[in-house]
């Protein structure tokens, strides 16, 4: 990615997360958001939701209590 260095750096100095995703598991995000939010992400823009779907089913203790900040890119046209 054009930003690559710049993100993992980011993850670093934060103590933050990566994980990888599948072109299935980004399709059921982006199904998830419009059916239950209205809202018409991209593929790329759906990845760190489908991330995120992941972490939290390995690891939902770790987020008890905690805000997390996901930006979702796209548009609500069909």
């Amino acid at each position: 990615p054009t930003f690559g260095f710049e993100g993992l750096k980011a993850i670093d100095e934060t103590n933050g997360l990566a994980e990888s995703v599948s072109d299935s598991e980004i399709k059921e995000s982006m199904s998830l958001l419009h059916d239950n939010l209205n809202i018409g992400a991209e593929p790329g823009g759906a990845a760190g939701f489908a991330g995120f779907i992941n972490i939290y089913r390995k690891k939902a203790k770790q987020f008890k209590g905690k805000k997390v900040v996901i930006i979702i890119t796209g548009n609500n046209e069909d």
